[in-house]
């Protein structure tokens, strides 16, 4: 890996360049992550209840 200090010797815009470059490629990769994640609403693992909820110790009128 090419220390800054080199890069700064070619010219002071390169470190920035390539800083803003890798930083661009890794949001590109980390974008990608995210959208192959499922959505939230349509994940069920099975912690909430399918009927109505009814608070414990009150029953309902028929």
């Amino acid at each position: 890996m090419i220390p800054g200090r080199l890069l700064g010797r070619i010219d002071l815009t390169v470190p920035f360049l390539l800083g803003g470059g890798v930083a661009f490629v890794a949001s590109l990769v980390f974008f990608r992550f995210l959208m192959t994640l499922p959505n939230a609403e349509d994940v069920d693992n099975g912690d909430l209840p399918v009927g109505p909820i009814e608070p414990p110790g009150i029953t309902p009128l028929q």
